[in-house]
């Protein structure tokens, strides 16, 4: 014959005791609900149905903690002989339809926001994301969330990358959606500031290196603009001036005529470097305002 089944010890018991519950996601309504279960079937200390919904209502927070309290102020008065107080489930059926009826079918709404706070509260992937494709992730979740238009402002700003939330900070937007579309904008510019521009030889075939041209959406008609074509242009009068300059002849002195063109090419080459100098310092400045 087997032996009889020992009850499990108070540690078992701990190990199997259910996770916490706070109502949140119907993913978890359902893994405590099987979690209990269990419990119940291996706890024979709890051998009514007021002590098994004892146990299963001390598991609850938030929003299903909210939804117990009546029912534990019920199992309280039936544990004291109030006269007229019956217990609030019959069974552990009861308790179970009563449970998935009110957390087994939340609403997409609900759903949405919890999404929404996972999203937001996820800053470890922040800086590695760009704000369109934390966008991308964002719009489903918003659109059926609920929020205020305020509020879903709020949660994008303090999501998207810190490079570019820091440009934009004390911009006024109405709605996250405004403020996605200067986001992107503002990341767009930040990009191409980065990216190098081609290489470009000057007059001794050394390689100077600049950046892509762009323009500034709010500063179109500032010099530095057109900084990258103005490079260019120095660049290609530069090799003009080295590869079109005659050769003279060996058996030639070399007249007046032509040392005064010398001179004026070698002062040529000088305003040239002077005029790039100048371009670089508009660089400078541009990086330092950010953009």
């Amino acid at each position: 014959m087997s032996s009889p089944s020992t009850a499990p010890d108070k540690e078992t018991l701990k190990l199997l005791l259910p996770l916490r519950y706070d109502g949140k996601t119907v993913i978890e309504c359902d893994r405590f609900l099987s979690q209990l279960r269990i419990y119940w079937l291996v706890n024979t200390s709890l051998t009514t149905i007021e002590l098994k919904v004892q146990v299963a209502l001390s598991l609850l927070d938030g929003d299903t903690h909210a939804w117990a309290t009546p029912y534990f102020s019920q199992l309280a008065s039936v544990q004291m002989g109030v006269q007229g107080v019956t217990t609030p489930f019959r069974n552990k059926a009861a308790f179970t339809a009563a449970f998935k009826a009110r957390f087994g079918n939340l609403n997409n709404e609900a759903v949405a926001q919890v999404e929404l706070a996972k999203l937001c509260a996820d800053k470890s992937v922040r800086e590695k994301r760009t704000a369109a494709e934390f966008s991308a992730l964002f719009k489903g979740p918003a659109d059926r969330s609920g929020y205020g238009d305020l509020e879903l402002r709020n949660k994008y700003l303090s999501s998207i990358p810190s490079r570019v939330y820091r440009k934009i900070e004390l911009e006024t937007f109405t709605t996250w959606q405004e403020a996605e579309k200067r986001a992107t904008e503002v990341e767009q510019i930040l990009d191409i500031s980065r990216a190098r521009r081609p290489e470009v030889k000057d007059v001794v075939g050394h390689v100077v290196q600049g950046y892509r041209h762009f323009e500034c959406p709010n500063c179109k008609d500032k010099p530095y603009t057109k900084r990258a074509d103005t490079w260019a242009m120095v660049a290609l009068g530069s090799t003009q001036v080295a590869t079109s300059a005659p050769a003279p002849s060996p058996s030639a002195s070399i007249s007046a005529a032509s040392a005064k063109s010398e001179q004026s090419e070698l002062a040529d080459l000088m305003a040239q470097v002077k005029l790039m100098r100048e371009e670089l310092e508009h660089y400078r400045v541009m990086k330092e305002e950010g953009f």
